[in-house]
C-alpha cells in the first residue's frame, strides 16, 4: 500500500507545544488502510493507564552524526543534526560514542534503551517490579528469539510459564546499510527475493474462489481440500464481554481506553490521521510481559467424539515494539465477532508509531483451558479473581492448540514473523507475490515482494496476491506474534511519528475449513439484557465458509446435494413452566447476520442469537399436606407419615400420596399411590394459577405485567379422621394468595394415640354364717364368718387432645368399640361360683340351714 507514513511528526528545538518533547509538524501524505477482518494492529492515542515515574526527568544533548557510507537512497538517512531529548531517568541513554556508531537504532546498554538516529527511547516498564507472585528468572522465552534481559516469569500448576518479555523482534541480519532502499532496516526481513511459493511447508491454491463456493450445493469431503480440518479453528472474541485488559498488572476497563477515531478531530497534534474502527489506544511504553489482553472463549473446538463445543482462552501479552518513545501508541479492536460497530479484537495496527521500517510490534499468544471456571468467573461475565491468581491456583491451565492465521494485504513495509517451529503449513494464492526469510534465530518472516513497496491490492486488482494463511502448532507456552505496520517516512527525519496501516490475523472467507454454525435461543432479562439461559436446544449445523446458513454439509436424502437447515427463529416459545416468550427481533445479534453477504459461513464459529422476552407467563401454585403418625402422646417416635400434593398428570390434576411407614429398627418403606379427592377436596381445588401478560418495550425492557386475577383462594383440607388418633388441627388450607408473591403453601398435620382412661368397677357377694342366736360361725370354705365372691368390670375411655370422651375401648387396641358409656364395661368373668358351707359337725353344730350357695351367672354391672 501507498503513503504508510503520512502526517509525521520529528523534534524540533522549540517547547512550546509539549513540556518534555519538542515537536515540530512534517508534511501530510496519503493514508493508508489495509482491508482486514481479523487479528488488527489498529490506530493509537493515549492510554488510561499511565507509568508510575517516581524520579525526575533529565535532559541532555545528544550530537548524531550519520558518519556510515551508506549510499542508499533510503529517505530515512538524515544529515548531522543536534537534538535536545527527553529521557526518563533509570533509562540508559547513549554516549558519546554511541551517537557517531554504524547503527545508531542500536541497543546501548542492557536497560533496553534505544537511540533511533535522534530519538532516545526508554524502557517500556521494569517487568522485574511489576511481574506478581513471580517464581523463576530466565534468561528468555522458549518460544522464539533469546532475549538478553533476565525478567521473573510465573507458572502455572503444570510448570508451564505464562509470563513472556522480548524486546525485540527476529535477528534478520539485515541493516539499515543495505544497498537496496527498499529492504533496509535492522529488523527488516532480508528475504533477498526469495518466494513464498519456495517455502517448504507452503501449498499453493486458488484463493479467488473456494472450492466449496457458494454457487456449489455438492457434499464435499473436508479431507479433500488443501485445508488441514485439524487447523479448521481461528481466535476470535465472541463477546465484548470476555475481553479483559490488564495494564503492568491491573485490570484496566477498556471501553475507558481512549478510541482512536478520536485523534482524527485533533489534525494539529496528529495531522492527517484517519482512523474508522473504533479501537482503543494504549501507549507503547506501558507494553511489557504484564500488560495483556485475555479473551475468554476465543476459540471453539468441536470435539470429534462427544460433538461438544470445546472453548479456549487466549492471552496476548504486548512485549514491546522495536522503537518507540513516550509518544507511540497503538490501537486494538475490542469487539467481539456477535457485538455490533467497531473492530474485532485481535487487530493490530496503525497507531502513532515511530516511522521506522521493522518497528514490529512485538506480541506472544499462548491459549488456556478453564478448569474451574465457577472459581474464576462471575455468570455477569466479570472475573472473581485475576488471571495471575487463576494461573495460581490452577483454575486455568495453558494448553496446545491447532489453529490458522490468515494476513491479509501484506504489501508496502508490512510484514509478520512467527516461530518457524510452529508453522504446519502456509497457504498462498496461486500467484501470490510474497517474499520470506527464515531467520538464524528460528523464526518465518513473510513480507512483500523484494524491493517492492506498491500497493499491490491497486497494482494487481487481487488481494489475493499479498494474503497468507498460516496453520499453526501452538505449543503449550504458547508462540511470539510480530507484526509491522509502518515503515520509513517520505521526508529526511527518521525520528518522525505516523499513523501506520492495518496487518492483521484476518477471516479468510474463501479459506475451505469446514465450520460449525450454532443457532441459539435465548431469554432476556427483565431489562432487556442478554443471558444465556436458553429457551431450547441449540440447532447446530456444518459447512464450508462461504456457503449459505441454509444448508448444511450432509445429504440426508442421498440425492447428492446438500440438505436444507432452517436457521430462523419461531416467533413464540414456550418455557418449561408454561411461560410463552416472544421473539424481539432487534436483539438478534450474531457474526454474520447483517450487511452483505449476510447468513454465511465465516472462518469462525459461526453463531445466532435469538432473544426472547416473556409475553405471557403464568404462575401456579400448589398446596400440600403431610399427616405424621407418633407411638405416643409424647411424639417419642414417628410410625408414619403421608404427604399428600396435587400433581398433573395424563391431562388432569390428582392426589399424589408419599407413604412412608418406619419399623421398630427405623427401617422404612415407601409406597406411592394417587387419589382422586382428599377428604373431598379434589386435587385441582389444591391449586391457583393466574395467567399474565408481560408488558414491554421494543428494546425487550420489561415495564409491567397485567394479571387475570388480583387474587385467588385455595380450598381448605379437613383433617381425616383416623381411628385410634387425636390431630393436632382439625383442616388446613384455604388461604387467599396474589400474583407475584409466593404461592405454594404446605402443612403439616401431627396424630397421637388417644389418651387411655380406665374405670373400674366391682360388684360383690358376701355370704355371712352364723348360728340361731346370730352367733358368728366359721363355716365358710375358708374358715371365716363370711365369704366375699367379687367380679370387676372396666370401662376405658378414650380422650382427644383437649380431654374430650371420643368414645371407649373395649378391646385395648386404642380405637372406639362404642360410645355408648353403658355398654363399654367388660370384664373377664361375669359369673360367682357356687359356695358349699362346712360341715355342721366340723363347727360344732348338728344341722346348717344351707349346705352350699349356688353360684351366679350374667351378672351386670348395674
Amino acid at each position: 500500500m501507498v503513503g504508510k507514513n503520512n502526517n509525521l511528526i520529528k523534534n524540533s528545538k522549540s517547547s512550546e507545544r509539549v513540556q518534555r518533547f519538542s515537536l515540530r509538524k512534517l508534511s501530510v501524505g496519503v493514508v493508508s488502510v489495509a482491508v482486514a477482518t481479523g487479528f488488527y494492529l489498529g490506530s493509537g492515542t493515549t492510554a488510561q493507564a499511565a507509568t508510575n515515574d517516581t524520579e525526575a526527568a533529565q535532559t541532555e544533548t545528544v550530537q548524531n552524526s550519520d558518519s556510515t557510507s551508506n549510499t542508499s537512497t533510503d529517505s530515512s538517512t538524515t544529515a548531522s543534526e543536534e537534538k535536545t531529548t527527553t529521557t526518563e531517568t533509570g533509562s540508559t541513554s547513549a554516549d558519546s560514542t554511541s551517537s557517531t556508531s554504524t547503527d545508531s537504532s542500536q541497543s546501548t546498554d542492557a536497560a533496553a534503551t534505544t537511540e533511533i538516529k535522534d530519538q532516545t527511547a526508554t524502557s517500556s516498564s521494569d517487568d522485574s517490579a511489576k511481574a506478581s507472585a513471580a517464581t523463576v528468572a530466565v534468561q528468555s522465552n522458549n518460544t522464539g528469539a533469546d532475549s538478553s534481559t533476565s525478567t521473573a516469569v510465573t507458572k502455572d500448576v503444570n510448570g508451564v510459564q505464562t509470563t513472556f518479555s522480548r524486546e525485540k523482534s527476529a535477528t534478520t541480519g539485515n541493516s539499515d546499510a543495505n544497498m537496496t532502499a527498499n529492504e533496509s532496516g535492522e529488523y527488516w526481513p532480508d528475504t533477498k527475493g526469495n518466494s513464498i511459493t519456495k517455502y517448504e511447508k507452503t501449498t499453493k491454491t486458488d484463493f479467488s474462489k473456494s472450492t466449496t463456493s457458494s454457487s456449489s450445493n455438492l457434499v464435499v469431503d473436508p479431507t479433500k481440500t488443501d485445508y488441514d480440518s485439524d487447523y479448521s479453528d481461528t481466535p476470535n472474541l465472541l463477546h465484548n464481554q470476555d475481553l479483559h485488559l490488564y495494564i503492568n498488572g491491573k485490570e484496566v476497563n477498556v471501553s475507558d481506553l481512549k478510541s482512536d477515531d478520536d485523534l482524527n478531530s485533533d489534525q494539529t497534534n496528529y495531522p492527517g490521521h484517519n482512523s474508522k474502527g473504533h479501537s482503543r489506544l494504549i501507549s507503547v511504553s506501558d507494553f511489557g510481559s504484564n500488560t495483556y489482553f485475555y479473551a475468554r472463549n476465543a476459540v471453539q473446538k468441536t470435539n470429534q467424539i462427544t460433538g461438544a463445543v470445546e472453548s479456549y482462552d487466549a492471552k496476548w501479552t504486548l512485549e514491546s515494539m522495536n522503537y518507540t518513545n513516550e509518544q507511540a501508541l497503538l490501537a486494538f479492536g475490542i469487539k467481539g465477532i456477535v457485538d455490533k460497530g467497531g473492530t474485532t479484537l485481535f487487530n493490530v495496527g496503525s497507531g502513532w508509531q515511530v516511522a521506522k521500517r521493522g518497528n514490529f510490534a512485538n506480541t506472544h499468544l499462548q491459549f488456556f483451558k478453564e478448569v474451574n471456571t465457577d472459581n474464576f468467573v462471575n455468570q455477569d461475565g466479570t472475573l472473581k479473581e485475576s488471571v495471575d491468581d487463576a494461573i495460581k491456583n490452577g483454575d486455568i491451565v495453558a494448553t496446545t492448540l491447532k489453529i490458522h492465521e490468515g494476513f491479509t494485504d501484506l504489501d508496502s513495509n508490512e510484514a509478520v514473523e512467527v516461530p518457524e517451529s510452529a508453522v504446519h503449513k502456509v497457504l498462498v494464492d496461486n500467484n501470490s507475490t510474497l517474499a520470506y526469510q527464515k531467520t538464524d534465530d528460528g523464526y518465518l518472516a513473510i513480507t512483500r515482494t523484494y524491493g517492492d513497496i506498491s500497493d499491490h491490492d491497486a497494482k494487481y486488482g487481487n488481494s489475493n496476491t499479498v494474503a497468507a494463511l498460516l496453520e499453526l502448532d501452538v505449543p503449550v507456552e504458547g508462540i511470539d506474534l510480530s507484526i509491522a505496520t509502518v515503515g520509513p517516512s517520505n521526508t529526511s527525519s527518521s525520528s518522525e511519528l505516523a499513523e501506520g496501516s492495518k496487518v492483521a490475523p484476518a477471516v479468510l472467507n474463501t479459506a475451505s475449513y469446514l465450520k460449525e454454525l450454532d443457532v441459539n435461543f435465548y431469554q432476556l432479562d427483565e431489562n432487556g439484557n442478554a443471558t444465556t439461559i436458553k429457551l431450547a436446544d441449540t440447532k447446530i449445523a456444518h459447512n464450508f465458509i462461504g456457503k449459505s446458513y441454509g444448508v448444511q454439509n450432509t445429504d440426508a436424502d442421498g440425492d447428492g446435494n446438500q440438505d436444507d437447515f432452517d436457521y430462523s427463529a419461531s416467533a413464540t416459545l414456550t418455557d418449561k413452566n408454561g411461560d410463552t416468550w416472544t421473539l424481539v427481533s432487534g436483539k438478534t445479534s450474531g457474526n454474520n447476520v447483517s450487511g452483505k453477504p449476510s447468513y454465511q459461513y465465516q472462518d469462525c464459529l459461526n453463531v445466532i442469537n435469538y432473544y426472547y422476552q416473556k409475553s405471557q407467563k403464568v404462575q401456579q401454585g400448589t398446596e400440600s399436606v403431610t399427616y405424621k403418625f407418633y407411638n405416643d402422646r409424647n411424639k417419642t417416635k414417628l410410625v408414619k407419615e403421608s404427604t399428600w400434593t396435587p400433581v398433573y398428570s395424563g391431562g388432569k390434576w390428582q392426589w399424589q400420596v408419599l407413604e412412608t411407614s418406619y419399623d421398630d429398627q427405623g427401617n422404612k418403606t415407601t409406597t406411592t399411590t394417587t387419589q382422586s379427592a382428599a377428604e373431598g377436596l379434589t386435587a385441582d381445588q389444591a391449586t391457583v394459577k393466574f395467567t399474565g401478560t408481560v408488558n414491554y418495550d421494543t428494546t425487550g425492557k420489561i415495564t409491567g405485567t397485567t394479571w387475570d386475577n388480583s387474587s385467588l383462594t385455595y380450598g381448605t383440607i379437613k383433617t381425616p379422621v383416623v381411628d385410634g388418633y387425636t390431630a393436632d388441627l382439625s383442616s388446613v388450607g384455604g388461604d387467599t394468595v396474589a400474583p407475584d408473591t409466593t404461592l405454594n403453601r404446605s402443612y403439616v398435620v401431627e396424630y397421637t394415640p388417644y389418651e387411655k382412661v380406665s374405670e373400674p368397677k366391682p360388684v360383690k357377694r358376701t355370704i355371712t354364717y352364723q348360728d340361731t342366736d346370730k352367733k358368728p360361725v366359721n363355716g365358710s370354705p375358708d374358715g371365716k364368718s363370711s365369704y366375699v365372691q367379687e367380679v370387676t368390670f372396666t370401662r376405658t375411655a378414650l380422650k382427644d387432645n383437649n380431654g374430650k370422651i371420643v368414645g371407649y375401648d373395649k378391646n385395648g387396641d386404642g380405637k372406639v368399640d362404642t360410645t355408648d358409656a353403658s355398654a363399654a364395661w367388660v370384664t373377664s368373668k361375669d359369673s360367682m361360683d357356687e359356695v358349699v358351707s362346712k360341715t355342721p359337725s366340723s363347727v360344732g353344730y348338728d344341722m346348717v340351714d344351707k349346705s352350699s350357695v349356688a353360684g351366679v351367672s350374667n351378672i351386670t354391672p348395674d
